[in-house]
């Protein structure tokens, strides 16, 4: 699945918390786990510093919270954010209410696909153009729900 996959696209995974694993390394965690009982097996490259910080940010999949903990700091730091951005967005007007938020998807935009600044992603380019997935856009729904506070759909 990763032999295609480019430079950046690996740093991207790695940024995750997860690492990308060589065909041999692939291979031989299937083999292993075709001799497993459970139910459930997950073989994978696991970044646990990242890991927690990408919790500690509100934006690690439910899926590997389990392999973490978080320190309730950091989530009560996320509710103060997300409860000042509500703020601000109630004290705006609609014109610049929509530009707060155009900012707020431009740099978790930008974050999502390793873009050096918001700058780099057009207001207008299409997802699937600049280089969106489904697991980039999955990345992307966790953090916007992170900073706004909103349990967002997955269809968003």
């Amino acid at each position: 699945m990763t032999g295609g996959m480019g430079e950046r696209d690996v740093s991207r995974v790695a940024g995750s918390g997860l690492g990308v694993l060589s065909d041999e390394q692939g291979l031989a965690l299937f083999d292993a786990a075709l001799g497993v009982v459970e139910s459930l097996v997950f073989a994978a490259r696991v970044d646990v510093g990242r890991l927690r910080v990408r919790a500690g940010s509100g934006v690690l999949p439910s899926v590997l919270r389990g392999l973490v903990r978080v320190s309730s700091r950091r989530v009560a730091v996320s509710v103060v954010e997300s409860s000042a951005l509500r703020r601000r967005l109630g004290s705006v007007g609609e014109g610049e209410r929509r530009r707060l938020l155009v900012d707020l998807v431009r740099s978790h935009v930008a974050a999502v696909l390793g873009h050096a600044g918001a700058e780099l992603v057009g207001v207008d380019q299409p997802f699937k153009d600049i280089g969106f997935d489904s697991l980039t856009a999955v990345e992307l729904r966790n953090r916007l729900g992170a900073a706004t506070g909103e349990r967002l759909p997955a269809t968003l």
